[in-house]
């Protein structure tokens, strides 16, 4: 069985274990983003609640993964800094529901699902397989020895990515 590591809301983990399990659970409006490295088997998994901060960098007071704008090239960094090569990034996203069922002012969902789409369009890099909007949570699961990312949502056969 797999060590499990949880990644929490505004939370990031980066892991070279091949025995290891990143897993964030319950994703509504908020977008969890897996990247992996296949040649060197290191994979990432961050949980943005919003796509901007309006700061131009994290301070004391700001939790820079809560935010996609902060929190996305602090990913990256810690890629890199194991060794993962931007060439090879396999990229996943999930999230980004609108959980009321309806439009809501805000659109938060909307608005993340558009950002990280975005992000990764002005990174060059493909956004490979997603499973975004819609109404239903998602728990994302990302196996760091295959890259696999498994999505789970109640009432709902799992999905893989």
């Amino acid at each position: 069985m797999n060590k499990r590591i949880i990644v929490g809301i505004a939370d990031m983990s980066v892991s070279t274990s091949q025995d290891t399990e990143l897993v964030t659970y319950a994703l509504g409006s908020c977008i969890g983003i897996t990247v992996y490295d296949p040649l060197l088997r290191i994979g990432g998994l961050l949980h943005i609640m919003l796509p901007h901060s309006f700061k131009s960098k994290p301070d004391e007071e700001v939790n820079p993964y809560m935010f996609g704008d902060l929190g996305l090239p602090l990913l990256f960094d810690e890629m890199l800094k194991h060794g993962a090569m931007k060439v090879r990034l396999v990229v996943k996203i999930a999230g980004g529901a609108d959980r009321m069922q309806k439009k809501q002012v805000f659109n938060v969902g909307e608005r993340n699902i558009t950002f990280v789409k975005e992000f990764f369009h002005n990174c060059n890099l493909k956004i490979v397989s997603e499973a975004v909007g819609g109404t239903r949570s998602r728990t994302v699961i990302m196996d760091i020895n295959t890259g696999k990312v498994i999505i789970k949502s109640p009432g709902i056969r799992e999905l893989e990515l």
